[in-house]
């Protein structure tokens, strides 16, 4: 897939590639020849089709939108603007989509997530196994979390608190979370930790959203419950499919949600780990040092099974990871 912001290094080329259809305007020429415009923008930016009668496909475009669609359009510049004729499209299901996470519209998220989304596509490209990959991509094409997951705040007035911030600190957990397990958990361990590490937060959407004024009363709903009720029937469809990957991530995540005085002991170190990033991350958004942080959430037996946990290795490495 081409990225829209390589568009212009395309010029007089056909491009393809899967966006989101986001607006469609009928327009007309000083001729009386009438013509669309079709937005189409995915993480990277975005760019105006064209669709002319001799297309074919004025009387195609999609009515509801937005709309994931796979396009071919001939790039040019008109009028010191590069656009494209739209050659080909039609509508794809989530079975054919590569990366949801391409699919969020780079021009809904606040300039200060920017990085933790592009940091998000990375990673959903590279989930593995497949059944993982496409759970991860229902959940980034669910109209309940899509777009709000740019635009969320990661609380409001504690840490990440602007607009974006949820995104910003669920990535950062996702690195803190990577870092934490290299070279000692499996691949697949490591990918459903950072599966985890996105979503533990994501009933903020419900809870906190993205303005000074929550959408519910925090005392009646907590962000625990509601990240559960968001995720329940991606679970449900990842179950018969991949029991195993399903038992663990709801296991983790229903461990995280519970307050922590009633947790007890977590059966899998994954679930204490993600606790741990999410600690560190918040902790150090509010200002505290990091070598404060460090120690206060794993048992030192759990620490030593993770070498890399080594306290001068995150105190040496801090600046490197995104916040």
């Amino acid at each position: 897939m081409t990225a829209l912001d390589k568009a212009p290094t395309r010029l007089n080329s056909i491009v393809q590639g899967q966006y989101l259809l986001t607006d469609v305007t009928q327009r007309q020429t000083s001729g009386g020849k009438w013509f669309a415009t079709a937005t189409l923008e995915d993480s990277t930016g975005s760019i105006d089709a064209y669709v002319w009668p001799e297309s074919g496909l004025l009387g195609d475009l999609p009515v509801h939108r937005p709309v994931p669609v796979q396009a071919a359009l001939y790039v040019r510049r008109f009028a010191g603007r590069v656009i494209g004729d739209l050659r080909a499209l039609h509508t794809i299901s989530e079975p054919e989509i590569r990366n949801a996470a391409r699919l969020l519209p780079r021009s809904l998220c606040p300039e200060a997530a920017v990085a933790a989304l592009e940091a998000l596509e990375t990673m959903v490209g590279k989930l593995d196994p497949e059944p993982l990959r496409r759970f991860m991509n229902k959940v980034l094409l669910d109209t309940r979390i899509s777009p709000a997951i740019l635009t969320c705040r990661g609380s409001l007035g504690h840490h990440h608190a602007t607009r974006g911030g949820l995104l910003s600190h669920s990535m950062h957990v996702v690195a803190l979370c990577d870092r934490l397990t290299e070279g000692a958990l499996t691949p697949v361990e490591r990918d459903l930790i950072k599966v985890v590490a996105l979503l533990h937060d994501i009933g903020k959407i419900r809870t906190v959203g993205d303005t000074n004024t929550r959408p519910v009363h925090y005392k009646l709903v907590d962000h625990g419950m509601q990240t559960s009720r968001l995720l329940d029937r991606h679970l449900e469809w990842l179950r018969p499919r991949a029991p195993d990957l399903a038992a663990a991530l709801n296991y983790m995540l229903s461990y995280i949600a519970q307050p922590s005085a009633v947790r007890g002991r977590a059966r899998y170190i994954g679930a204490d780990i993600v606790i741990y990033g999410d600690r560190i991350s918040a902790g150090l958004a509010n200002g505290r040092r990091l070598s404060s942080l460090l120690g206060e959430t794993l048992p030192r037996k759990q620490l030593a099974a993770l070498p890399v946990l080594a306290h001068q290795t995150l105190v040496s490495e801090q600046h490197a990871l995104p916040h």
